[in-house]
């Protein structure tokens, strides 16, 4: 029976707001028995695409992945606290379009 832990489909590394390199992540990740994880580092996808290499040498699944912070003004939510994070799971991380929309994303918050 596979351990509840096994999945993790939520982590960050250093490229958003974690403290682990992609390399650090999986390593960690299949030490402690995971199978399968997401790297969902904010505004970005580099953590996943970093972390490719070190998959593959590894008897783990990597879901690129990608979390947005977005604004719901209409959710009349009080002032400062209408940010929804959106996941996306999934992703071609090499497909241009998906490039140049985080381009511009990475572009608009430095």
């Amino acid at each position: 029976m596979p351990l509840l832990s096994s999945i993790d489909l939520h982590m960050h590394t250093y490229y958003s707001d974690g403290r682990a390199s992609p390399q650090e992540l999986v390593e960690y990740a299949a030490s402690i028995g995971m199978q399968t994880i997401a790297i969902t580092d904010h505004a970005n996808a580099r953590g996943s695409r970093s972390a490719r290499p070190f998959i593959d040498q590894l008897a783990l699944t990597l879901i690129p992945a990608i979390e947005l912070t977005c604004r719901w003004d209409a959710s009349q939510a009080p002032p400062g606290k209408s940010d929804i994070d959106i996941l996306g799971y999934f992703l071609d991380l090499d497909q241009p379009d998906f490039l140049a929309f985080e381009a511009e994303i990475l572009n608009l918050l430095t």
